[in-house]
């Protein structure tokens, strides 16, 4: 019985801390224009024959996991 009532205690602290993050989310959601909320390492396209490639920053690597035998 005492685990029974545990387990419903710690599940509604669970679902209380959800719903304050969600709620929160949809709030920061709601204030944030949209422009302002793109993602900030994104660069916006430069228009069509503004800026040559060699201006381009080059593009990530990633490391290599294995090598080919």
């Amino acid at each position: 019985m005492q685990f029974l009532l545990f387990d419903i205690g710690v599940t509604l602290v669970f679902l209380g801390g959800y719903r304050t993050v969600d709620m929160l989310q949809r709030r920061r959601a709601l204030a944030v224009p949209r422009a302002a909320s793109r993602t900030p390492g994104r660069e916006p396209r430069p228009a069509p024959g503004s800026e040559g490639p060699a201006t381009r920053a080059p593009r990530r690597e990633w490391p290599r996991l294995s090598y080919p035998r």
